[in-house]
């Protein structure tokens, strides 16, 4: 698809593809082998993009680039130009709120993990509240850095999330070393993995603000601002 063509002999898509370069339409995840990429919905549903197609009702009803073909476009390297990532300090705040109460500790345990301990890429039971931040633009998701985010860990935080899976026979025990998750991991099949884990990392935005998120919700749940954790 001559994507530059349509950019500059369409009015309405030179709109669409403005607006694919704000900071609001940051992908929650992008996988590059496929070309697809998955964008915050209007609801709970996100909406998926390739280069052809996207559910998204601007496309739906006009079958002509939108901005989230164009912004995945742009991901990819097929389109160069200046674009914002992730959002500002009020829509950030508010998707926090609206995060519910386990996904809000969550986030807070994921802030205290990256600034005190260093981890970027973390490595989480696949369940509603992992998945929030994912839709919700906190965090991307990686899809081959397992041993990575194993690695970059605290293994208590590692058992902790083995054990919110607990539907998966063949899991080692929880007072296991690295190595052995690891090894494990490597010998489920990738089914099984989609299935029961997630990788996780920071948007631009949520690295940008983790220090207040980290403060808002250490007093909002723990009387506390960059101290304590649980």
């Amino acid at each position: 698809m001559d994507f530059l063509d349509l950019i500059t002999t369409d009015s309405e898509q030179k709109k669409r593809f403005d607006k694919a370069c704000s900071a609001d339409v940051t992908p929650t995840r992008i996988d590059i082998d496929s070309q697809t990429g998955e964008f915050k919905g209007s609801g709970k549903t996100p909406y998926i993009a390739t280069l052809r197609n996207c559910s998204c009702g601007d496309f739906i009803r006009r079958k002509h680039p939108c901005k989230h073909i164009y912004r995945l476009a742009i991901e990819l390297g097929l389109i160069s130009c200046d674009f914002q990532v992730g959002r500002n300090k009020n829509s950030l705040e508010s998707d926090l709120n609206n995060l519910l109460k386990n996904a809000q500790l969550l986030i807070y345990n994921l802030c205290y993990l990256n600034i005190y301990h260093g981890v970027e890429k973390f490595f989480l039971c696949k369940n509603k509240d992992s998945e929030s931040l994912l839709y919700k633009g906190f965090c991307i998701e990686d899809l081959t850095n397992y041993d990575a985010a194993i690695n970059d860990s605290p293994i208590s935080f590692i058992h902790t999330q083995m054990e919110l899976c607990t539907n998966i026979a063949s899991m080692p025990s929880l007072k296991c070393r690295k190595a052995t998750v690891s090894k494990w991991i490597d010998e489920l099949s990738t089914q099984e993995l989609h299935d029961h884990f997630i990788v996780l990392e920071f948007t631009d935005q949520t690295n940008g603000f983790k220090h207040k998120i980290y403060r808002n919700l250490g007093k909002k749940y723990f009387n506390a601002t960059e101290e304590g954790h649980q």
